[in-house]
């Protein structure tokens, strides 16, 4: 304490770069400033950071120090959104998230959020330009699913930028992103499984199919199977890894989640399928000589034991097998036999999608069309676990143990997607509060 009569000394000035950490009732939380000299207009720079702690705000104020050390430092007002976005991808590289989830984030940010919002300040995007950006994707013709991803990734890029103080409030919040398109999972009747495996076989990826339709197996889950998860005498096989494609390129990884990893029980006409791709394997082996290599001991691999990718089953085996369901759908409507049907226009068919008028030809010499329902819309590789799901639960298999085979994270997830499948539920829910309100005793009013 000063002594009588005498002033107190006025408190010095912080050196430049030490900062200053005070508590502030306005936004209740600890502030931090830090003097790094003026810029070209003579203008002070004093970047402000807030914390719930002194520590958190410390931590900010060191970063920018080092920065300003190595020559790294932007202003948080010149920061653009490109430089903020390549900033937080690097902080999404793997381990931090999955390959493939990084692969999605970084083709998003490269080619639409960096093209058409990466010049502007971080500080000046508002929800307008996200809103206007929004539009542009709707208008480029993308999938409502594609345009919710793409918003997603911009909302979490800019909660980031709120996280580092770089900007105050996320936009994103308050801009009208695109919805989420919630359409019910696509499944195969029994009906459309028999066309199909019917149209499939003698492809190369015909016990793919049949194995993805009695496992529920992701399709990454399948293709990424080694020999020794398969046990055909116990008839089960185990999930340990998958196949992800990263930039185009097939890798193996780890499973998804900790409920990925699990033993299935085989029925067998799975037992049998996989029988006979191993009978299947070995000749292509044979066929294939030296050009043969299987390193990661595939179940379900090319013709010369590499990896099979999604993208060459889509344009091959899988269209094959679409469009000669749509032929034996048709060949049936005209009451002419489908196997003989199929057999003449399977030479003929395209790679492409059949469409709604497409001619096929007929036994006899006659030819007819395909209608819109001969074909199977929006089926892929995932359908047929939807299949799986839908047909077992048709049959009365409790939700929990298709959530099981599933390998879901919860059940929650399985009674989201597929609950509404499970037969005679809301009948049964009414059975039972009738036989409880029975023994209720109630006046007569």
């Amino acid at each position: 304490m000063p002594g009588p009569g005498r002033k107190p000394k006025k408190k010095g000035r912080a050196r430049k770069g030490t900062g200053s950490i005070y508590w502030s009732e306005k936004h209740q939380c600890y502030v931090g400033q830090i003097s790094l000299g003026t810029d070209s207009n003579g203008k002070r720079i004093r970047p402000t950071f807030y914390g719930k702690t002194v520590e958190e705000v410390q931590r900010q104020i060191d970063e920018v120090k080092k920065d300003v050390l190595l020559g790294q430092y932007v202003p948080a007002q010149r920061i653009t959104v490109e430089q903020h976005f390549k900033d937080w991808l690097r902080t999404k590289r793997p381990p931090n998230t999955s390959p493939t989830t990084f692969s999605k984030y970084r083709a998003v940010v490269e080619n639409h959020i960096i093209p058409r919002l990466g010049r502007f300040p971080l500080r000046e995007l508002d929800h307008l330009r996200l809103n206007a950006f929004y539009e542009l994707l709707a208008d480029q013709g993308l999938s409502q699913r594609y345009q919710f991803d793409v918003a997603n990734v911009l909302k979490a890029g800019l909660a980031d930028a709120v996280r580092k103080n770089l900007i105050p409030k996320n936009p994103a919040e308050i801009a009208t992103a695109p919805k989420n398109d919630d359409k019910e999972a696509r499944f195969l009747t029994e009906d459309e499984v028999q066309r199909f495996l019917l149209a499939a076989k003698g492809l190369w990826m015909e016990q793919f199919f049949i194995v993805l339709l009695h496992t529920g197996l992701r399709a990454g889950e399948a293709l990424g199977l080694p020999w020794s998860a398969v046990d055909l005498d116990a008839a089960t096989l185990t999930v340990r890894q998958g196949m992800v494609e990263v930039d185009g390129v097939p890798t193996i990884t780890g499973v998804k989640t900790k409920n990925s990893r699990r033993t299935i029980s085989l029925p067998a006409q799975a037992v049998a399928a996989l029988r006979q791709q191993r009978r299947k394997q070995l000749q292509a082996k044979l066929a294939a000589g030296p050009q043969w290599s299987n390193p990661h001991d595939l179940v379900f691999s090319n013709r010369v034991g590499g990896f099979m990718t999604r993208s060459n089953i889509y344009r091959r085996d899988l269209r094959r097998a679409l469009n000669g369901a749509a032929v034996l759908a048709a060949a049936e409507r005209y009451g002419c036999d489908p196997q003989e049907t199929l057999a003449l226009n399977r030479p003929h068919l395209p790679a492409r999608a059949l469409r709604v008028g497409d001619g096929i030809l007929l036994p006899g010499g006659g030819q007819g069309e395909i209608l819109a329902g001969d074909l199977m819309e929006d089926v892929g590789l995932h359908t047929f676990r939807h299949t799986h799901a839908a047909l077992l639960l048709s049959q009365g298999v409790h939700l929990y143990v298709v959530s099981q085979r599933l390998g879901h994270a919860s059940i929650s997830i399985t009674a989201d997607l597929y609950g509404h499948l499970q037969p005679g539920v809301d009948k049964a829910a009414a059975a039972a509060l009738e036989q409880i309100s029975e023994r209720w005793s109630f006046e007569n009013s």
